[in-house]
């Protein structure tokens, strides 16, 4: 009887050890999981901010169509806010090992902003050219997740009259054209806690998986855009009405990451004493690297005191679909001479 007793005993210890290595193993596994997971994250968040950043690289400075005079000139500043929507339903919808994208915050849409400087000066031929920078920072908590933002633009453009200016411009409405190359840079940074528990399957075994991390989502990016215009305008009275078409060539370059800091434990149904975790650093990348075409239609309205022009416009750029539509509103100061 001893005998038996001291087999099963040994039985005992070795299934022991077995489970205990089985869900160490498994714990590793749930962490490769995750890490899986979050660079499918890093990849579908670069695709969301692409569309954005394009327009976010070429919107946001619309102006009548008149061109300056030989040796005329304008100076001014413009603020404007460029929002695109996130898809949410598709982040739901990715292909997830471990991570509940249910327990993730993201906003369904972004708006970023977008202040800059400008001016032109008259050239011979019809001809103006144009210049523009503007760069922006802003830092701000949504319902628990930290976003930091900040971006630099800067563009030139030369525009030809077709018709208009002078006496013609009395009775005919100005007409131009114009190309232009615009350039953006800046990054993106959105952090928050992902405490979560869970149920989940290893190796034939059901656990209770544990995850508390503190996740850093960030995005750095350079997009140019060279674009192609065509505006008309009417001047009447103190205001100027003016509409335009553009297409826009956009390469872009968007490197996403989720830096996430924490643990993961898995504890087994059966046995709340059967548990195990482990400590993770895990980067998840995602880049992207496109070219690409966009059509984008502005308008908007521009009040005249002498030299001095008051300016609100906007613009709607198509997307791939309805939902990737994108917006922006603007108003502007100038100064003509």
């Amino acid at each position: 009887m001893k005998k038996v007793m001291a087999v099963l005993a040994v039985m005992i210890l070795g299934f022991t050890g077995v489970a205990y290595a089985g869900i160490t193993d498994d714990v590793q596994t749930a962490t490769n999981d995750i890490k899986t997971d979050f660079s499918s994250v890093s990849s579908w968040f670069g695709s969301q901010l692409k569309p954005g950043l394009e327009f976010n690289a070429s919107g946001g400075m619309y102006l009548p169509a008149n061109v300056c005079h030989l040796l005329g000139f304008e100076i001014g500043a413009i603020a404007g806010l460029n929002t695109f929507n996130i898809d949410l339903s598709a982040f739901k919808n990715l292909a997830m090992n471990a991570f509940d994208a249910n327990k993730y915050a993201l906003p369904e849409m972004l708006a970023l902003p977008q202040v800059m400087v400008h001016a032109k000066v008259g050239l011979p031929f019809d001809l103006d050219l144009g210049a523009k920078y503007g760069t922006s920072e802003i830092s701000i908590d949504v319902t628990g997740t930290k976003f930091a933002f900040k971006n630099q633009a800067m563009g030139a453009e030369v525009r030809k009259k077709i018709i208009g200016g002078g006496l013609e411009g009395i009775i005919l409405p100005d007409i131009s054209i114009g190309v232009g190359m615009d350039m953006l840079t800046g990054s993106l940074t959105a952090g928050q806690a992902y405490n979560v528990t869970n149920t989940d399957t290893y190796s034939g075994y059901n656990y209770t998986q544990t995850v508390n991390a503190a996740t850093t989502l960030s995005s750095d990016w350079a997009i140019t855009s060279m674009n192609a215009k065509l505006m008309v305008s009417k001047y009447l009275l103190f205001v100027t009405p003016f509409a335009g078409a553009a297409a826009y060539y956009n390469t872009s370059k968007v490197n996403t990451k989720v830096n996430t800091n924490g643990s993961i434990t898995l504890t087994e149904y059966t046995s709340a004493s059967t548990s195990s975790s482990s400590a993770f650093t895990i980067e998840g990348p995602g880049n992207l690297e496109s070219t690409g075409m966009d059509i984008g239609y502005f308008g908007g309205l521009e009040f005249s005191i002498l030299v001095v022009k008051i300016n609100v416009s906007g613009e709607y750029r198509m997307g791939e679909t309805r939902n990737k539509d994108r917006y922006c509103v603007n108003a502007g100061l100038r100064l003509e001479f």
